[in-house]
């Protein structure tokens, strides 16, 4: 069992806040573990915002701390000696976050108006993290989210609530490489005493003291993005009525390394 307080204070918003967390670890067997964890958290605007002195001239008063409260219940287990998988579920609810106050009204020339701190919303998603360490020359890591975050609308004529900026839904990102370290047999110690091997060390695959070949693939889903219009009355581009409606197509990237170390009797180098 695991509690504690954290005490927040800042003198310009005049914040002075004590939130609780509590956590809880209970041993299934030696390899399974079963979390819970509660908690509030504040946290101060970006300054960018909280020192916006049209926030003070509109609204009498600056921007306060926004804050979460926060669940998170979780199982951990290991699989062997160097592989451990991890599976949780979290639920947070965000209060008195920044809301944009041009955003609020009709206008299109209305941008110097600063921000409010009105804003509410929530997030929930289901997370998976594999981890296998190095051993027997090779390591992975593999993790998995699928999400919801979502804001509730602010304006006055709606109601409901609309999906934030990084709302991605599904993230995947997995690491993972191969290790072998030539420099342990004894065919190689021979071969890198010939001048043939400075030579032929230049080739990307051929072996070296540690060679390691490595990749890392990302996936996101779609981010949410509000439509925009070309308004001809004003000349100008303004954004659709409804916040975030649409998306862009998923985005994956695949990276793969080929590592390789020598050592010498007065340098290292490493090429990639």
């Amino acid at each position: 069992l695991n509690a504690g307080l954290h005490y927040d204070k800042i003198p310009y918003n005049n914040t002075s806040k004590l939130s609780p967390r509590l956590g809880i670890s209970y041993n299934l067997n030696p390899i399974t573990l079963i979390n819970l964890a509660f908690g509030q958290y504040y946290q101060t605007p970006f300054y960018w915002m909280l020192l916006n002195p049209k926030n003070i001239e509109n609204s009498g008063s600056p921007l306060g701390n926004s804050h979460t409260d926060q669940m998170i219940i979780g199982i951990e287990r290991y699989l062997a000696q160097d592989t451990k998988v991890t599976l949780e579920y979290y639920e947070k609810k965000y209060y008195n976050t920044p809301v944009y106050r041009a955003a609020l009204t009709d206008s299109l020339f209305d941008r110097n108006l600063g921000f409010d701190d009105i804003g509410e919303g929530f997030s929930n998603g289901l997370e998976l993290f594999i981890q296998k360490k190095y051993s027997n020359n090779w390591y992975l890591t593999f993790s998995y989210s699928n999400s919801i975050s979502k804001a509730k609308d602010p304006r006055n004529d709606k109601t409901g609530y609309y999906s934030r900026t990084y709302d991605y839904g599904q993230v995947l990102t997995c690491i993972g490489g191969y290790k072998v370290r030539f420099r342990e047999y004894d065919w190689y110690k021979k071969y890198k005493n010939y001048k043939l091997f400075r030579l032929l060390s230049i080739i990307p695959f051929m072996p070296s003291d540690i060679l390691e070949i490595s990749f890392r693939f990302k996936y996101l889903g779609g981010r949410p993005y509000t439509l925009r219009y070309y308004a001809p009355t004003y000349r100008r581009w303004a954004y659709d009525d409804n916040w975030n409606t649409e998306r862009y197509g998923y985005y994956n990237r695949l990276d793969i390394m080929i590592l390789r170390r020598f050592n010498f009797k007065r340098i290292n180098i490493t090429t990639y």
